[in-house]
């Protein structure tokens, strides 16, 4: 799935919201070629209470759904390299997922592995050599999210997928269930037979910039969808003019604001609307924006201003933090009572406040790039390696022979047969053999590998059949498959 332009993201600073489902766009790395691809991440889970929280409520997520997306191209692939057959396939599929929850004690929770069996049937043509003709999409069983409980320390509660690298523990999605370290927040993982296996590892994000070389494509993060915002209490707390503490509520957004900025060129915020439960006749904000060289700026609400961003990420926009001097907030207000200077606080009871420990967000950009071409689909030759590796140093690509069959015919006795492969002078031979009769696999996937020059001979365990025609296909590590038409005797 492709992600579109993102948006300016408006968050009230009081919100509550009834449960949905929130779609975020993903960037997963997979395991095989360790290219980004873009992919949805649903999660779907009931929110409670529906209304204002204070530090020591409980908020709960009910049991829900995380719904992704498997590659069109992942039924083709796995036929060509003897990983999916003719006909219907089921295999197993293992998800990880790292919730967050702001302005909680837990932040993150991750849950996990969460089980499910995807689905496709595949129709190859029996007079083209069983060639692949096409699959059905992929089925499964939306895998369940269990419940979980949060516990408010102050401020809005935001659920929703966690950003990169909230999954700080290695998980079993290496070959044969080894341990691996991961980089995302969503963990996918198909495994066929043989211990063989490929891994998605998903971030809020998008794909960026494809280059065929060791590295692959980079990324762009993007903030995750919340599935609900449950309001903190009041969440300014304010100096009077005659010196004296008052709790109000405020708000912050803006319409209208380009979702990307260009690198080099000045970034154009439109005014800011500000809602207070307090009727001012005038106003002052002190607005921070990250990644910028100004910082903060401050102006009358509906003022636009300019930013310079410095091209290290995100601009996040939000209310500056507290000042050493006066004025002490980001927010100055004149009312008929004389003026408030205010700051963003979490503040419940009477005059009893915290910090706003994650200071919402009311608007974001990201940095222009140019429109994204997708990778291709995997060449069918490589088989699939599990989990994301460290990118490895640029060393020069070494020389491969060519393989090919030797035997001219076949000969079943006491359930074995004699195969004999040789490997050109051009450099040594390795990859993976397969006999088939027909969609029929009469001899189990197995390994070899030849010297430069050499040839082998291989004896294999055969299945019984009355086919007399079978066909050897031996896939390198590297190049395209080579296959023959042999006769089988009994």
């Amino acid at each position: 799935m492709k992600l579109g332009a993102s948006t300016a993201v408006l968050l009230a600073l009081f919100f509550a919201a009834p449960a949905q489902a929130a779609t975020s766009p993903n960037s997963c790395r997979y395991s095989f070629d360790n290219l980004y691809r873009d992919m949805a991440v649903t999660l779907d889970t009931e929110v409670t209470p529906d209304g204002e929280v204070i530090p020591g409520d409980v908020v709960e997520t009910a049991t829900g759904r995380v719904d992704i997306e498997l590659p069109e191209y992942l039924a083709p692939f796995g036929y060509a390299v003897g990983l999916l057959k003719a006909g219907r396939n089921d295999i197993p599929v293992k998800v990880w997922l790292a919730i967050r929850g702001t302005n909680t004690a837990e932040r993150v929770q991750v849950v996990g592995p969460i089980t499910t069996t995807a689905t496709t049937t595949i129709t190859v043509d029996p007079a083209d050599d069983n060639r692949f003709l096409s699959a059905t999409p992929w089925t499964y069983t939306t895998p369940v999210v269990p419940a979980l409980t949060w516990t408010a320390v102050g401020g809005d509660v935001a659920i929703s997928q966690a950003s990169a690298g909230a999954i700080t523990t290695q998980l079993p999605v290496g070959v044969g269930g080894a341990m691996r370290t991961v980089t995302g927040s969503a963990v996918i993982l198909t495994e066929f037979e043989d211990d063989l296996s490929m891994a998605m590892d998903c971030r809020p994000g998008r794909t960026t910039l494809i280059e065929f070389d060791f590295a692959g494509p980079s990324y762009q993060p993007l903030p995750p969808t919340p599935v609900a915002t449950l309001a903190g209490p009041k969440n300014l707390m304010c100096i009077t003019s005659a010196d004296t503490l008052e709790p109000i509520r405020g708000l912050l957004s803006v319409a209208g604001a380009p979702p990307e900025y260009v690198v080099g060129a000045p970034y154009t915020l439109p005014g800011v609307a500000l809602e207070t439960d307090t009727a001012y006749t005038a106003a002052t904000v002190t607005i921070a924006a990250s990644n910028t060289r100004e910082g903060t700026q401050t102006v009358a609400p509906g003022v636009a201003t300019t930013w310079t961003p410095t091209g290290a990420g995100p601009i996040a926009f939000t209310l500056a933090l507290p000042r050493s001097s006066a004025p002490y907030g980001s927010v100055q207000l004149t009312d008929a009572g004389g003026t408030l200077d205010c700051s963003p606080a979490a503040i419940r009871g009477h005059y009893e406040f915290l910090p706003n420990l994650d200071t919402p967000v009311f608007a974001t950009a990201v940095k222009h790039v140019d429109p994204v071409v997708d990778p291709p689909p995997p060449d069918p030759s490589p088989v699939p390696i599990v989990a994301p590796q460290p990118t490895p140093t640029a060393t020069p690509t070494p020389r491969r022979g060519t393989v090919s069959v030797r035997t001219t015919r076949l000969v079943a006795k006491r359930g074995k047969v004699k195969l004999r492969i040789a490997c050109s002078k051009s450099g040594p031979c390795a990859g993976r053999l397969v006999v088939r009769a027909g969609s029929k696999t009469l001899v189990r996937t197995r390994s070899y590998s030849l010297a430069a020059g050499k040839a082998r001979t291989y004896t294999l365990t055969i299945k019984r059949t009355r086919a007399t025609k079978v066909r050897v296909t031996l896939t390198p590590t590297t190049g395209r498959p080579v296959s023959k038409a042999l006769r089988l005797r009994r």
